[in-house]
């Protein structure tokens, strides 16, 4: 195993029930928690702005922290 730390800021915003789901990604794991749920974030690829991901609400509270609104 390798450890890394992410080298860019990443673009994230409330899941609400408003948003396109046919464009997240879910893993299988998050779908069995019952993902997407209420304090869940999107994740958006700033390369791709097709490629999203759900990042499941403890996750991103272990993981992230606010920089500033853009």
């Amino acid at each position: 195993m390798a450890l890394y730390r992410k080298t860019a800021l990443q673009e994230l915003h409330p899941w609400t029930t408003d948003t396109p789901m046919a464009l997240v990604s879910i893993s299988a794991s998050d779908a069995e928690k019952g993902c997407p749920k209420p304090g869940d974030m999107i994740a958006c690829n700033p390369d791709d702005v097709t490629d999203w991901w759900l990042i499941e609400e403890q996750f991103f509270k272990d993981s992230y922290e606010w920089v500033s609104d853009v």
